[in-house]
């Protein structure tokens, strides 16, 4: 990956500069305001120029964090990239302090007055972010106990983050098979939990549970602290514990509860999917972590590896397939080198899309696994970056990012898995090559229905239980083999108690805590834009381009309104997703029979 446009390197002028200015931009916007306390207020042309100046800070501080985290994620390590990162986020907490006084004469001044703080032309992109913040002004507490909330907050839930990533990187993970065992990092036992031995993923599997059961106490009591803490808020601005959750995603509570129903609906679908799976393995369950597993191959051995080239170039086409600029836009990822795939022995598992906003370039951060896999997940992260490359080219302001569109985050990715996979699917007349792209559809059955539709129950369920008594390893425990009880039946040949210690981040973290939902959005939505495309043929692509456009200017009912005519507030809309993915699971099936009779068939040509 190539970052040097951005900063030549982790200690270069421009980093000093950049953090240099961020001090002096919160110096400024505190001298700002024309009183003291909760009698700051703000001229029309002052609130206009704090704006603008936080947002400046904003998107300093981002492409700080954001450069320091790609090196970190590099290399554990990387002293230098954990420096830089903590410098950026101890500002931001200065900045998120130092901005509560404009954020409050936005949220309860009179209408007259936010009209006229927005009635030039430059601040017309704020007026969405600006009715969210005027929406949650009934929960704001007085200016002292917000400034005190916001210095506050990150030094317990983002502390946590960070610990636990590190965590992850360095753990050592034995995986024990037979009589012998291997050590591993956490990059190592991903690629074994994407093998085609099955065997190997278990063990793996069990790997990862073992190393995690030693931080159990830890993690527990930081969930306990943090939810406990997160909970007092709520309970001091009289809200609901999803409130937050709900403004940043852009959805109704109907909305949500209304999804969340018609896939509760749809488990006995989604598990069939998981036995016709564990059927082609010639079992009748399926391990509970094993979510992820590759197809058997027809000569019983696992698949060859697929290089990073072969990976881009399918990606590139299926993109292309819906419109040359997006096939046009993979290849430019390639060349000016922003997706980084290298290994590396202190390199952090996960991937990503992140975005450098002075230059409005998009990054992609991706552990290679040389499985069919690859071909998924690099169309997963490049339709995050062609999404992003949409809303930054738009000018809509920075600290609007994902504020009131964040359920739609996961739309525009797996919409692009589904073009990639719908492309090869058709290209592969090959009976074992379909149910390899067929398996790929069962991913987000497995993941985005199941899964991650237990993790919202489990996150939901561990405030709830917060709410009458302190968390515990047991009870957390307890809790989450219910929740897999009732989302994946009888289908699984085990339980699984430690889930929410390895993600343990998502419930800690105020951002990405509920996140699991907008993936479950996201895999139904985007199955309803591909019901869309297939009806409206050419003319959905402009449709679907404004769509992304028009990310973060306003609620995503009104988005789906506006581009399509469509209420996601009501089930038919819901079910015509999940009907598309019953297709899938239909279409499924009836490749794995064809590949069956084609190898029957071809041991009888060679017996």
């Amino acid at each position: 990956m190539d970052n040097k446009g951005e900063y030549p390197s982790l200690n270069c002028k421009s980093v000093h500069a950049d953090l240099a200015r961020a001090d002096a931009i919160i110096g400024q916007l505190g001298k700002l305001s024309d009183g003291k306390g909760d009698n700051a207020t703000f001229s029309p042309e002052r609130a206009r120029k704090a704006l603008k100046l936080r947002e400046e800070c904003l998107i300093l501080l981002n492409d700080l964090s954001t450069y320091a985290s790609i090196e970190l994620h590099i290399d554990a390590d990387n002293w230098k990239a954990g420096a830089l990162k903590s410098a950026a986020a101890q500002r931001n907490v200065r900045l998120q302090e130092i901005s509560q006084p404009l954020l409050n004469f936005l949220a309860h001044s009179s209408k007259n007055a936010v009209r006229a703080c927005l009635a030039t032309p430059d601040m017309e992109p704020y007026r969405f972010w600006v009715s969210l913040l005027r929406e949650r002004g009934a929960e704001t507490l007085p200016l002292g106990e917000e400034r005190l909330a916001a210095a506050l907050a990150p030094y317990g839930a983002d502390a946590w983050e960070d610990l636990h990533s590190s965590i992850r990187a360095r753990l050592t993970y034995e995986v024990r098979r037979g009589s012998g065992s291997r050590k591993v990092n956490a990059a190592e036992l991903r690629s074994m939990r994407l093998s085609g031995n099955r065997a190997l993923r278990r063990a793996a599997m069990d790997a990862e549970v073992n190393a995690w059961q030693q931080h159990e106490d830890v993690c527990a009591a930081a969930l306990n602290s943090i939810i406990g803490q997160r909970l007092e808020l709520c309970r001091k601005r009289n809200t609901d514990f999803l409130a937050e959750a709900l403004r940043a995603a852009g959805v109704k509570k109907k909305t949500l509860e209304t999804m969340v129903s018609e896939v509760r609906r749809f488990r006995r679908h989604a598990r069939r999917a998981l036995r016709l799976k564990a059927a082609a393995h010639g079992e009748t369950s399926v391990h509970p972590l094993d979510v992820a597993d590759m197809p058997p191959s027809r000569s019983g051995a696992p698949s060859g590896d697929i290089p990073f080239s072969r990976s881009v170039a399918l990606v590139e086409k299926g993109f292309s397939a819906l419109n040359p600029d997006m096939g046009a836009f993979v290849r430019m990822m390639v060349q000016k080198k922003r997706i980084d795939a290298r290994k590396g022995a202190r390199r952090f598992p996960g991937n990503y899309c992140a975005v450098f906003m002075k230059s409005r370039t998009e990054r992609v951060f991706y552990n290679l696994s040389g499985t069919l896999y690859d071909i998924n997940g690099l169309a997963h992260e490049l339709g995050h970056a062609f999404s992003v490359k949409h809303f930054t080219g738009k000018g809509l302001p920075f600290f609007g990012h994902l504020s009131g569109y964040g359920a739609l985050t996961e739309t525009p990715s797996i919409f692009a898995e589904l073009l990639v996979r719908d492309e090869l699917f058709s290209a592969m007349p090959d009976a074992a090559d379909r149910l390899r792209t067929t398996w790929l559809d069962m991913l987000n059955v497995s993941m985005d229905l199941l899964l991650n539709s237990a993790i919202f129950d489990l996150e939901r369920s561990l405030h709830q239980l917060r709410e009458k008594e302190p968390l515990t390893v047991h009870g957390i425990k307890k809790l989450e083999a219910g929740i897999w009880r009732h989302w994946y039946g009888d289908v699984l040949s085990g339980k699984s108690e430690s889930l929410w210690a390895s993600s343990i981040s998502y419930s800690a973290n105020p951002v990405k805590c509920f996140y699991s939902f907008i993936y479950t959005f996201g895999a139904v939505a985007a199955m309803w834009l591909l019901d869309r495309k297939n009806r409206q043929g050419p003319d959905f692509y402009p449709a679907y381009a404004h769509f992304l456009e028009d990310f973060g200017k306003f609620p995503v009912e009104e988005l789906f309104e506006k581009h399509f005519g469509a209420d996601i507030t009501q089930p038919s809309f819901w079910r015509i997703g999940l009907g598309m993915t019953k297709k899938r699971i239909d279409r499924f099936e009836k490749v794995l029979r064809d590949t069956v009779r084609a190898q029957k068939a071809a041991r009888t040509v060679k017996s």
